[in-house]
């Protein structure tokens, strides 16, 4: 976008540029009739016409966060020549947590704890509000006037909701992105995951994954982080594992607020001992973030800056600012508009902020405390589907909602904890997916009504870049997965060491016929043939299925128990369809059937006696699927951990169903 400075905005004019970034361009305003400075994002894409009155209803959501830890949207609006939205927030004048601790200083747990405190209020606020914050990192936590932290930009949700995003818009930063963010479905516990990276970051000074942003986004979903005491060593054990716990892959292996985590990470900071500290990482004020550079006010330009490097004096509180070809940040008004002083202090902020944390908080569960490698001990995070977000007893009370808002949601869980690291042979394995990085989205998603985008060339051109380009990805997956040697490559020609079933009787078989494994099944019944000497956690597994009669045959896995047929199905059928279902069996001992994915694809051969290559490829809680070695279909489920693999047919016709199988290979992840 081209320097806007000088130019009216509403009621306010731009001074200054303060810095710049792929979502907007923020600008120090001056309120014309009020002589008060803001900051300012303006947005670099025109928002619809029929888009405007979404964008209205949401700023009015997002402008009711009011909270001592959050920066304030004070006003909005649409530039009307230009179709430009714009946000006004509150300034903040002492530059930002990154500024004040630069990358690589690691800080003692008594100055992260307060830190931490102030964020996960912001944070728990605005989930309570229904509003996530996808973006939380060191350069969004902003110094107040009095030093007290505030969380910025959550008006960007207003922009985000109103549907102008462009495909090169990236939803968050790789290095704080939790595994099912990564995926696309952020949900409150995202931001509890990034703010544990950035504490684990401040505790070591180190991000626990780093690398390319594909070896990022790997590590994120699959990797393990190294201990924090491998790295620091007098880092308390119990601060350790709640830092670790609130990591957790699977989300509903985390606290179950943000709240709760930063009270954990209180008590936990107690119960250890108080290591001693090096005297360059404390100081007599331990409480009160310390300056290691010096920051010049936007207000000041650039001016007695010499001091800083480029890249630090072009880090501003509010984005990367413009650094000329001298290598020194770029102030286009400098000499043609007199600069304003400094902006006071709102007179609307206390001087003393109120407590975040009520000392009659509790939380509903309290974390205990084990070795950083065992399973976490606290009572998992309730799915929001089955309950809603409430404010902890004595946090800030809430305005109230806009006529319509639900104060309940629904948000789907993604991801797992894993106990061990992947190999180096699959570190790529998830690489590509960071492809769905690409989905609407500015720095926050709020989950408030949405109105459908409106239609057009551009959408369909984004919509069909997009499913092509994550496609592409997935189908990465299957090659890495599949690329080493398997631990089981058994042709099914005959009985072997591996269990298989054996049996006929009035419900069907499972047998050898003639050098291939067959199951059948009778009308009304499923055929389920597995190998009872296996049992596996995550796997590729994949076997070639050729439906003989009837209409279904697949395969079936992560059966725990030879008492029953509890598992994982994925079938395919002789139309082109493939369904993916949860079977599980109810207290009448019947087996009820949920359907976790299903659809049509063409690399299905469609008919009787065609061979299909069927595979799957399971990592803790996702699992992907794949037809004559080309992608299908992605889904999620926690129900079941591991077990037997097995084949099947499946009859709901009025002949039966027969499947052979042959060519079977698993490789363990």
């Amino acid at each position: 976008m081209s320097d806007l400075t000088r130019q009216q905005f509403g009621n306010y004019r731009l001074i200054r540029l303060l810095g710049q970034g792929g979502f907007a361009d923020t600008y120090l305003g001056e309120q014309i009739y009020l002589r008060t400075y803001a900051a300012m994002k303006i947005v670099q894409t025109q928002l619809a016409q029929d888009d405007q009155g979404t964008f209205f209803r949401e700023a009015q959501t997002i402008a009711y966060l009011r909270h001592p830890n959050i920066v304030r949207l004070l006003d909005f609006g649409v530039e009307s020549s230009r179709n430009i939205p714009y946000l006004v927030m509150d300034y903040a004048p002492n530059g930002t947590l990154r500024q004040r601790h630069s990358r690589g200083e690691v800080l003692p747990v008594s100055r992260v704890v307060p830190y931490v405190k102030q964020i996960a209020a912001a944070l728990q606020y605005a989930h309570d509000h229904k509003v996530i914050h996808r973006d939380v990192k060191p350069e969004n936590m902003l110094v107040g006037a009095e030093n007290e932290i505030l969380l910025a930009d959550f008006g960007i949700a207003v922009v985000e909701s109103s549907r102008i995003q462009t495909q090169s818009t990236i939803a968050g930063t790789m290095n704080y992105m939790a595994p099912e963010q990564i995926r696309g479905k952020p949900i409150p516990a995202s931001d509890q995951y990034a703010l544990a990276v950035v504490v684990y970051e401040w505790l070591c000074g180190r991000p626990p994954f780093t690398g390319s942003y594909t070896e990022m986004a790997i590590q994120h979903e699959c990797g393990t982080p190294p201990p924090l005491r491998e790295r620091v060593a007098t880092i308390p054990t119990e601060v350790e594992q709640v830092v670790l716990t609130a990591l957790a892959k699977d989300s509903q292996q985390r606290f179950k607020d943000v709240q709760t985590f930063a009270y954990a990470l209180e008590q936990a900071s107690n119960m250890g001992s108080s290591p001693s500290l090096n005297p360059s990482l404390a100081d007599s004020q331990m409480d009160i973030p310390t300056v290691h550079m010096p920051y010049t006010s936007p207000a000041q330009g650039s001016a007695g800056s010499s001091q800083v490097s480029a890249e630090q004096a072009a880090q501003t509180a509010y984005g990367p600012q413009p650094v000329d070809e001298r290598g020194s940040p770029s102030s286009a008004s400098a000499g043609s508009i007199p600069v304003p002083p400094p902006p006071p202090p709102d007179p609307r902020n206390p001087h003393t902020p109120p407590p975040l944390v009520h000392e009659s908080f509790e939380p509903r569960t309290t974390p205990q405390f084990t070795h950083p490698l065992n399973t976490p001990q606290h009572a998992p995070v309730q799915d929001s589907a089955q309950g809603s977000y409430t404010s902890p007893q004595g946090s800030s009370a809430a305005p109230p909602p806009l006529p319509g808002q639900a104060r309940s949601t629904s948000s789907a869980s993604f991801g797992s904890s894993h106990r061990r690291r992947p190999s180096g042979r699959l570190l790529l394995l998830l690489g590509a997916i960071v492809i769905v990085l690409l989905i609407l989205g500015g720095s926050f998603f709020a989950y408030t009504t949405f109105y459908p985008p409106t239609p057009g060339g551009q959408a369909k051109t984004t919509a069909q870049a997009y499913a092509s380009a994550t496609a592409t990805a997935r189908q990465d997956i299957y090659r890495q997965a599949t690329s080493g040697t398997p631990i089981i490559s058994d042709a099914l020609s005959t009985p072997d060491n591996y269990g298989w079933s054996h049996y006929q009787d009035q419900t069907g078989y499972c047998t050898f016929v003639d050098g291939t494994y067959h199951s059948r099944a009778q009308v009304g019944y499923i055929g389920n043939c597995y190998a009872s000497a296996t049992n596996f956690t995550d796997f590729a597994y994949q076997v070639e299925v050729t439906i003989i009669s009837g209409t279904t045959g697949g395969i079936w896995f992560r059966n725990a128990s030879s008492a029953n047929y509890d598992a994982y199905y994925f079938y395919i059928h002789t139309d082109g369809r493939y369904d993916f279902l949860k079977e599980t069996l109810n207290a009448q001992q019947t087996y009820d059937a949920t359907s976790l994915a299903g659809g049509t694809s063409p690399t299905i051969r469609r008919g009787l006696n065609q061979p299909n290559l069927v595979a799957a490829v399971a990592r803790g809680s996702t699992f992907y699927f794949y037809v004559n070695k080309q992608y299908v279909t992605i889904a999620t489920d926690n129900s079941y951990k591991s077990g037997a693999i097995g084949v099947s047919a499946n009859s709901t016709d009025t002949s039966g169903s027969e499947a052979s199988f042959r060519n079977l290979q698993v490789w363990q992840l």
